[in-house]
This record gives C-alpha cells, structure tokens and sequence, in this order.
C-alpha cells in the first residue's frame, strides 16, 4: 500500500470518527491482525497486518477520541516480545474474532532433537537462543507442560536439625544419605541446579554458590526467608538431572546450552513437537486505563528466577498490568505457563472474568499490594496452579470460580470489605505449607455458599482467617472431606454460622488466640458425638450445633443440637516476683527505657501475664489488641513491663486513640490494693492516683515500637510507697491491671472483676528465697 494511499486512509478515519462524535457517539476503530497479515496493510478485515505491534502503531495514528480495537483472526502468533501499552494508551481493546481460535505463544520451537551421549532414556537439543540464569523456561511438549525435574520423588532431602544459633540464612548442609548410593556429590551441576527450601509460611528459591562438599552442605547465593533449620522441611533439588526419573520430564543445562528431555512413550527425537519460552509476559501494561483483553489462548511464557514486584520487568504473568485501571481480562485460556496468569499491581475497579487457567507455575489471579479496589473475579476456572486466586486487595468480589489441585491456597486473601460467594474449591495445599482453601486476613468480609472438598486428607484448614481477622461471617459454606473445617487464627468478632461441615472422623474447630468469635447453628456430619472441644477456648459462644453422627449403616443420625459451656475465669492466689542481686554485668541497676522484653531485660524476669479476663469474668485468651505483663524486683524497687499490643495480627493497622480520658481512649491501669492507682496513656500521660509517688522518665517510660509490635511501658516503683516497708521476703502486694481498647470498646484484666462489678485484685508475691532461674 503506497504511502498516499495510507494517509488517505488515516484521514477518511479521523473525518468518519469526528461525525459520529458529533452526534454523541463514541465510535470504534479497529485494526485486524493475521498471522498471514502483511505489516505494509491498513488493517482492514480484508487486509490485516501480520503483527500486533504494528497494529498498534496504527491504531495509535488515529487523531480523534474514538475508542480503539485490536482483532486476532484466527491462527497461530509467535511472540519475540511482548505487547507494551502504558499510561497514554487508554481505551484500547484486544479481542479475538473468535473465542479461542487466537493463540498468542511465548514460545519458540525445538528442532534437531538427538539421543543424549550420556543417558540412553533421554533426548536432548540446542536452546533456540542463550540461556539465562535469571530465567525459569517452560517447555511445552505438544500441548502439555512438560514436568521440570526435581529432585527427590516424595520426602525431600533430609536436613539435619542442628543448624546454629538462628543466625544461618546461608550455609544449607545435607545428609549425603538423602542421595542416590553410589552418586558422586561433587558432580552436581551447581550453574543448572537450584534448591527450594520449604519454611514455615514461604519457600525460599536460590541458586547454589558453593557445593561445600568436605562440609556436607550447600552455601546459597540467596538468603532465606528465615533461619535455616526453623520449621525444618528438608529441601528439595530442582533443575538437575538427579530429578530426571520418569518420562516428562526435562531440565536446562546452563553450562552447555542444551535442553535435556525423557521422553514419555512414543515421543522419539524424530517426532518431538516441542517448543520452549522465550517470552516473559504478552501483554505488559504500565498505568494503562480502561483496557480489555478478550478470547485469547495464551501459552508458553517464562519466569524470571528474581523478579520484584517494583523492578522495571513486568509481573511473572502471560497478563501483567501494573497500576493499570479498569483493566478487564475476559474469556481467556492462559495455559502452559512458568509464570502465572494475570497479575496486577496496585489494582483500580479491575476485572478477571470467565477465564480458564491451568498448568501454570505461579498463581492464576493475583492483585497484588493493594490498589484502589472494587475489583472482581468471577467465573473462573483455574487448576494445576500454584495457587488460585491470590487477593491483596480491598472491596473485591470472588464470587462463582471453580479452583482445584494447587499446590497452595485455593484462595489466599489479605483484603476487607468484600464478598467471597458461590465458589468450587477442591484439592488446594498439595504441596505448600500454612494455608488452607480459603485462607487469608480479611476484616468485614463475607464468605457464603461456598463448596469445599478434598479428596485427599489435607493437613491444613479448609476455612482459615489468620492474623487477626476481624468483623467477618462464614455462613451457608459446604466443607466436605477434611478434619480440620476451621482455624480462626487470632481473629476478633468471627462469626461461623449456617454451614454445614462433614468428615469421616474427629473434627477440629478452633479458634487459637481469638476474641468475641462465634461458632452457632452448624451441621456437623460425624462419627462420635461431641461433647467437648479444646480447641474452642477462644470461642465466645459454641451453640446450637446440630450434630449427626454416622452410624454402621453409613447413614446419619441426628444426635441433638449442641452447646458447649463457656469459661469462667479463675482467679489464681497471686504471681511470685523474682528477685535478684545483679541487673547485668558491672552491678548497675537498669536503665528505664520501655523497650524490653522478658528476654531482654538484665532482670530474673518471670514468665508473662496475660490479661486475659473480660468485663463478665469469662476466660478470654485473645491476643490483640491486649497487655502482657512480666515483674521483677530488687528489695527496694518494683519493675513492671508492659507490653501493649495494638493490631500486630491484623491485615492492616488498626487505629491508636491516643488521649487522656478513660474509657475514651487507650491506655492502662495498675491497681495496687487501696495504695495506689496508676493509669498510663499511650500519649505519654501519666495520672498517679493514693500513693506518694513522682513518675517521672526514670521511673516510667513509654516505648512505641510500631504498629507490628505496639506499645511497651515501663515503671521502676518504690516498693515502700506502695505499702510494704522492712524487708519484703516473704510479704506480697495486692495488685490487678486492667487496660482499654476504645476501637472494640473493649477492657481487659489480670485477675477477673468481682459479681458485683467491682474490681478484684489478686497478690504480687516476694519469695522467700531468690528466684534464680525461671524456665
């Protein structure tokens, strides 16, 4: 096409565009692209172009405020780089013609496969192109995802549990017995191979410095997520040819250059149709508003091996878009992926919808470190993943997807304010550690009529809310196949109401740490009656359960609806303060500075205390918002730390109410029999009420360590103004504490108030003889 002839075109647009705004309408432009195209065409339906980077060239020529449209005709596009759009590109839309008919790949073929020199059962080949180390391939063997290697099958390799003093990030040693007999250490293939070491709540993933052979360990280039034997699992090899040990499976070798293959059967280096990424991610958009992305199968991307979520890369997606808004991902397949499906970053009214995600190495949905919200994911179906649908947001919908086999959680959830509904979870956890199938932080969320099933026997919990979950109700949801239906983790004012829980076996409900959690008109489908339940303890009401119990017909009979007691809180005879002669090592007393903790402090402290009675005297072992305590003393002085934790187990920060009224705002109390009162504020403001007492920054000091750690006070006391002169061996001191939390309204005491209301104080007890070690 002459270039007259193009401008004519680009002209004939703007004038028809420039019309149909006039008379209100916004009109649409749309480029077509063929993989028979030819990049010199306009565009048209009749004459597309060959590539979509040119189309959007053209489409960026249009001088009008029409929308802009990008068609895929059918067929089959490779990717040698991705599709970049950023803030300027707005309302643009990529479709294919027709659903599923537009493959966008990744990938590049494999050719000239041949019988590997050293191995007989395996085939290798050339990389297309250089190798890098910051990359993780996927290679795709006709239309499967073949298996990375790993290494070994089943328990990984054992890691010996004497690691050091919770210092070592590095040094990973191994049992050479954990390899195969007769293998050669030293031969391992440190510039290919990299380990996963499976920790408490993450894994960490790192290449390998040094293969310490003499020592029997590894030196990591990378630090771990925590010291190196904490909550030890073993590790696992990955990428080497140890891990080669059925068909399927491939690995990369970094040193060489070549792709190391078993064939399954059938497969030959003749008819191999194979091809590996080459690609990060196809579209890449950057602070792109109101795209839609709509019908694509895309394949074949790979993951950077270290990939920030703020670096200048895109996300580890086929979709990434990062500070896009009302981005709308619809009617997509996103398969055969090292990477994972459709990530945001910091997401704005932002839709996943009606999509399919399978075989991919990361998470299907991710938004990731909040955003603006509203955004949606519905009616997807994602398995053979990672995880499912991973949301780090806030006012989002879940609602309708179906999300199976993932190694990690089903859905994983730090939000508020949203709605999880209507879900198919099966067969999440299968690999990962601290999860369940719906697991997360979330405050003032609903989840309802979700189905949950496991067809294996999971270790971990269907319905997990942890770190301090607040304000949400788990009601009509279907759990099915798993001892271990909920884990409230922390949580405050957690209702689980109207659902229906069934396993072949003991079940366990709890609630670890939590405050004013509910638990009321359940069916539960078992094989005893229930009668008790430990894990309840933080339960404010168990209730009218309705309990049916399996019988030797395998039918069910209804045994009653159930309700469990609450606790009374006991009131204990008193604490006994440790004495002891020396603060530290040169003799001087300590320093009050509200910092330290039992550990820390150079006093004999005792073990804390917890106040843990509510305003009616029930037990509450809730754990935030809430004071811990711990005594000591050294025959004149009284020390008293206090540790106020605010929100350290929520998903976000909760408010301080910082001021000097109270039952206003927060604070603490210290009673001391009819001596004296001291009431402390978290401003800073101290009201000293009976004893003759001047607390001033040597005698009371406040330490605000952060919203994660909260508040500590300090306070060094005469002992003799508080009513105790002479010698204070053997004597004790009346004593309670009573704090307040004005967001939940909430008081807290050591030693539970009197029936009438009044406040009761139990004794701070002086031994006889000296405290010299507490376990």
């Amino acid at each position: 096409m002459s270039r007259i002839f193009r401008v004519s075109f680009l002209i004939a647009l703007f004038m028809m565009t420039c019309f149909a705004f006039a008379v209100g309408e916004r009109p649409t432009v749309s480029f077509y692209v063929s993989p028979h195209g030819d990049d010199q065409s306009e565009g048209t339906r009749d004459n597309p172009v060959k590539t979509p980077n040119r189309a959007l060239e053209l489409a960026r020529a249009v001088l009008s405020d029409a929308k802009r449209e990008i068609v895929f005709l059918d067929g089959f596009y490779e990717f040698d780089k991705p599709i970049v759009l950023g803030a300027r590109d707005y309302e643009y839309t990529f479709r294919a013609e027709n659903r599923g008919k537009a493959i966008l790949s990744a990938a590049m073929k494999v050719t000239e496969w041949r019988p590997d020199p050293t191995d007989k059962r395996l085939i290798v080949a050339d990389l297309p192109f250089s190798t890098s180390a910051n990359s993780l391939y996927a290679l795709i063997v006709g239309d499967r995802l073949a298996d990375l290697s790993s290494f070994p099958d089943g328990k990984n390799i054992v890691c010996p549990a004497k690691l050091g003093d919770g210092k070592n990030f590095h040094n990973l040693p191994y049992d050479p017995k954990s390899f195969p007999k007769g293998f050669d250490i030293s031969s391992l293939d440190i510039a290919s191979v990299w380990v996963v070491v499976p920790q408490e709540w993450a894994s960490t993933r790192s290449y390998i410095a040094t293969n310490n052979v003499a020592g029997n360990s590894f030196i990591l280039k990378s630090r771990t997520n925590m010291a190196i034997g904490n909550y030890n699992n073993g590790f696992r090899l990955y990428n080497s040819r140890l891990g080669l040990t059925r068909p399927g499976r491939w690995m990369f070798e970094q040193t060489t250059g070549r792709i190391v293959y078993y064939p399954r059967p059938g497969e030959t280096a003749e008819n191999l149709n194979a091809s590996i990424s080459r690609v990060q991610t196809i579209f890449d958009l950057r602070g792109t508003p109101d795209c839609t992305i709509d019908g694509f199968v895309i394949e074949g991307c790979f993951d950077p091996f270290s990939n920030p979520h703020y670096s200048n890369n895109p996300l580890s997606a086929a979709i990434s878009g990062k500070f896009a808004a009302r981005l709308a991902v619809r009617n997509c397949e996103i398969r055969n992926c090292r990477g994972g499906g459709v990530y945001m970053l910091k997401a704005d009214h932002s839709t996943v919808e009606n999509c399919h995600i399978h075989h991919v190495g990361g998470q299907g949905v991710y938004f990731i470190d909040g955003g603006a919200g509203f955004c949606k994911v519905l009616g997807n179906h994602i398995h053979n993943a990672a995880g499912g649908a991973y949301v780090q947001i806030a006012r989002t919908e879940v609602i309708g997807n179906r999300i199976h086999n993932v190694g990690r959680s089903a859905i994983t959830l730090w939000s508020n304010f949203s709605v999880i509904a209507s879900n198919i979870l099966h067969d999440a956890m299968l690999s990962s550690r601290d999860g369940g199938a719906l697991y997360g932080a979330y405050d003032y969320t609903i989840i309802k009529d979700n189905i949950l099933k496991y067809s294996h026997n999971s270790s971990w919990p269907a319905l997990y809310a942890d770190e301090g979950s607040q304000h949400s109700v788990f009601t009509g949801n279907h759990i099915e196949g798993v001892f271990w239906p909920t884990h409230m983790h922390q949580t405050y004012g957690i209702v689980v109401s109207n659902n229906t829980f069934k396993f072949n076996g003991a079940m366990r409900w709890s609630f670890q740490g939590g405050t004013h959690n509910y638990f009321t008109d359940n069916n539960i489908y078992t094989t005893k009656p229930i009668t008790s339940d430990k894990y309840i303890v933080n339960c404010s009401e168990w209730a009218r359960n309705n309990v049916y119990v399996k019988d030797k017909s395998s039918g069910y009979k209804f045994k009653g609806s159930v309700t469990l007691p609450r606790v009374k809180a006991s009131v204990a005879e008193g604490f006994i303060v440790p004495f002891t002669q020396a603060f530290d090592k040169t003799g001087a007393p300590p320093v009050i500075d509200g910092s330290r903790g039992s550990g820390e402090y150079p006093i004999n402290w005792l073990k804390w205390n917890r106040l843990n009675s509510d305003s009616e005297g029930f037990a509450d072992h809730g754990t935030q918002p809430g004071v811990n305590l711990v005594y000591s003393h050294d025959g004149t002085n009284l020390y008293i730390n206090a540790h106020y934790g605010f929100a350290k187990f929520t998903s976000y920060p909760a408010y301080r109410n910082f001021g000097e009224i109270w039952g206003v705002h927060d604070g603490i109390k210290f009673y001391f029999g009819e001596q004296a009162e001291i009431t402390v504020f978290w401003n800073g403001k101290t009201v000293v009420k009976g004893a003759d007492l001047q607390l001033g920054e040597g005698n009371c000091k406040l330490k605000d360590r952060g919203w994660w750690n909260g508040i500590s006070v300090e306070l060094r006391l005469p002992i003799a103004a508080l009513g105790i002169e002479g010698n204070v061996r053997g004597q004790s001191l009346k004593f309670n504490a009573q704090s307040y939390n004005a967001d939940h309204d909430m008081y807290r005491f050591l030693f539970p108030r009197s029936a009438s209301g009044e406040v009761r104080t139990g004794k701070l007890i002086f031994p006889v003889e000296d405290v010299k070690e507490i376990k």
